[in-house]
């Protein structure tokens, strides 16, 4: 429940979660799966900034595509 919270406060108050959680949305998925998808990565990215004793960057947590 507490992610599931997590990953709505940070679609509503970061642009860069929104942006990925419109994406999904556009992709056909449901409201609470892309919730649910963006918790998951909301827990990846935590676990390598913990394990690599680094600060958060938005620029490496979503890498904008190569053209």
């Amino acid at each position: 429940r507490r992610l599931y919270s997590a990953a709505w406060g940070a679609t509503m108050n970061d642009a860069a979660w929104r942006a990925y959680y419109d994406r999904l949305r556009e992709q056909g998925r449901p409201h609470v799966e892309a919730l649910l998808i963006v918790a998951r990565k909301i827990i990846r990215t935590m676990f390598v900034l913990q394990k690599n004793q680094t600060s958060y960057d938005a620029e490496q947590a979503f890498p904008q595509p190569t053209a």
